[in-house]
């Protein structure tokens, strides 16, 4: 992914009202670490060999700060941060079940990366349990996907009370469950506080 822009300054007459005051209050080198953050708290594990380029013509002006503000013959100065994309585990790699699951959380969304780094080690310790009942192992595996709408209701819990490490071990036993399939009266049981392991009412 490739994501192109030029100095603040080119397209003032079109786009000012467009920017943002952190975007008006930085400079270029700045803009690029902003971009590359999209990246990084998007995905961070998920992308690979991030950059970013200053890839001016040759008659660009270089020069930050008062200098360029008091010339009238701006020139178009143009940055460009790109990224790969790294592509998640197709399965579940049993020498490294942990790192196979953080990849398949790795755009989901709701949760936070603290999230993640609490269900990986959860989730790989459940799926190497269970290596000896490959239907079950597979149930765990798919189940990944619906830990947006479980912590869509953990969320809004109270963190004091029930703590994200809490969240994270109360989310890895559900999904651990063979029963479990986050359906309308599973998810309203557990926001009524009345979910337990194997039982939905």
């Amino acid at each position: 992914m490739i994501v192109s822009f030029v100095n603040k300054e080119a397209f003032t007459a079109k786009f000012e009202s467009a920017q943002t005051k952190l975007w008006l209050d930085t400079n270029n080198d700045q803009h690029i670490w902003i971009c590359g953050s999209f990246f990084q708290f998007s995905a961070g594990e998920g992308w690979d060999r991030l950059q970013g380029f200053d890839i001016s013509p040759d008659n660009a002006n270089k020069n930050e700060g008062i200098m360029r503000i008091m010339e009238s013959n701006k020139k178009m100065n143009i940055f460009a941060v790109q990224a790969v994309k790294v592509a998640p585990d197709a399965t579940i790699d049993s020498q490294n079940a942990e790192k196979s699951f953080r990849t398949k959380m790795w755009v989901l969304p709701v949760l936070e990366e603290r999230d993640k780094q609490l269900l990986a080690p959860r989730l790989a310790r459940i799926y190497l349990q269970k290596m000896h009942d490959p239907k079950h192992r597979m149930s765990v595996e798919s189940k990944v996907e619906l830990l947006p709408k479980v912590y869509g209701v953990l969320v809004k819990m109270d963190q004091f009370s029930f703590s994200f490490s809490m969240q994270a071990q109360l989310a890895a036993d559900l999904i651990a469950d063979p029963d479990f399939n986050a359906n309308d009266l599973q998810i309203r049981a557990l926001k009524m506080g009345k979910l337990r392991h194997g039982s939905y009412s």
